[in-house]
């Protein structure tokens, strides 16, 4: 598994970007009955055209399709969970039907009004039918989405060390046989992340 961007974003993805965050103020925007509006994501801030990671193998079970201000969003169902990343640039490297890879460029952040960011989304997959709810229903409160909706944040800490922990520039990639787009990590960057995953493993079964 995968963190779905090539680096550790420098802008927490908890508190007011974090799943929960309170969203009343969309809410009075967009005119929510009773007001109630909590963040059913995780917002990962980063530049438009970074390159979107597939967290696992999997298949695009839909989209592109229009998500908000211009940008689009992507549904994958992976082994572990279904992913919708959104707020990405409506031109896709996959589209419906494709199967991708771990690691896989799927897509690219795309260019909005105020801060740009992937939008994650995830699902369980243990419930049917679309993704979001009727906002007009109250008894969807206060995420609006599948009843199957899960906190990505324990997901995204485990991966830390699958990216690099910082951003790094110029981002080079390569493609296998199949075409498939990949990020081309330094050398530097897998050996940080060698030793940061056996620094965590330590800390999780040595005790003190």
């Amino acid at each position: 598994m995968m963190f779905p961007v090539p680096y550790i974003p420098s802008e927490n993805y908890l508190g007011g970007r974090g799943f929960g965050a309170d969203r009343s103020a969309v809410a009075a925007l967009l005119k929510i009955p009773g007001g109630q509006l909590k963040h059913g994501a995780v917002d990962l801030i980063v530049p438009p055209n970074t390159p979107v990671l597939a967290m696992e193998d999997g298949v695009v079970t839909k989209g592109p399709y229009g998500f908000f201000l211009n940008v689009s969003a992507i549904e994958i169902k992976h082994t572990s969970f279904i992913a919708r990343y959104c707020e990405i640039h409506p031109t896709t490297e996959v589209r419906a039907g494709d199967p991708v890879k771990e690691g896989q460029v799927i897509g690219y952040v795309g260019n909005q009004p105020g801060a740009d960011m992937l939008h994650l989304e995830l699902f369980s997959g243990t419930a049917t039918g679309g993704l979001t709810l009727d906002s007009k229903n109250t008894k969807n409160a206060p995420y609006y989405r599948r009843k199957d909706m899960i906190d990505p944040t324990p997901i995204l800490d485990r991966l830390r060390f699958t990216v690099a922990q910082r951003a790094f520039r110029p981002l080079k990639y390569v493609k296998d046989a199949d075409g498939k787009i990949y990020v081309a990590f330094p050398p530097e960057v897998i050996a940080a992340n060698v030793l940061g995953n056996l620094a965590r493993s330590l800390r999780n079964t040595v005790p003190f």
